[in-house]
């Protein structure tokens, strides 16, 4: 599988992260979870190389729809592979409108993920269905909390950080 690669996940996985209606064994949905169409195959390697066989996983979440490859056009503009057209421009600006939102629930996922291991599934789910940003502050303070149980003040804190300052904002840790 080509390292520089760069996934993003189908409606298939965007509704397997949302319902589990397609039961992925839980290593799996740990790896769909951190696919965010930003990382390329190799990072998303690196951080799963103690816990799973991630080359594996992606190929079997490519072959079941669960994700897709990114192709990057000389505009830089991103299109789909399936796909042979960029963006519509109202679908962009409602993706673009979505963004803040979208990095800081990836950061959060892939933080759980990579600090608590396939066991925070739940937590990353949770910060993955959030529709708004008072729900994701919500449940950023669920995984704030169980990351100062778990790892002590100083991870907990560092999580919350890097959360606020993709949300460009302010909340109360």
């Amino acid at each position: 599988m080509d390292k520089d690669a760069i996934f993003h996940k189908t409606a298939k996985g965007q509704e397997e992260v949302r319902t589990r209606a397609h039961r992925l064994p839980a290593r799996e949905r740990s790896l769909l979870i951190l696919v965010d169409g930003r990382n390329a195959v190799g990072e998303l390697l690196q951080r799963t190389a103690a816990f799973m066989d991630g080359e594996s996983f992606l190929a079997d979440l490519l072959a079941q729809g669960f994700i897709e490859r990114l192709v990057v056009t000389e505009g830089a503009e991103v299109i789909k592979a399936d796909r042979h057209s960029p963006t519509p421009p109202g679908e962009q600006a409602r993706q673009e409108t979505a963004e803040p939102l979208a990095a800081v629930k990836a950061y959060a996922a892939r933080f759980v993920i990579d600090h608590l291991g396939p066991d925070a599934d739940t937590l990353a789910r949770r910060v993955e269905e959030c529709h708004d940003r008072e729900q994701l502050i919500q449940a950023l303070e669920r995984c704030h909390e169980a990351l100062r149980l778990t790892l002590g003040r100083r991870q907990a804190d560092a999580f919350w950080n890097g959360a606020l300052s993709l949300l460009g904002g302010d909340g109360n840790a």
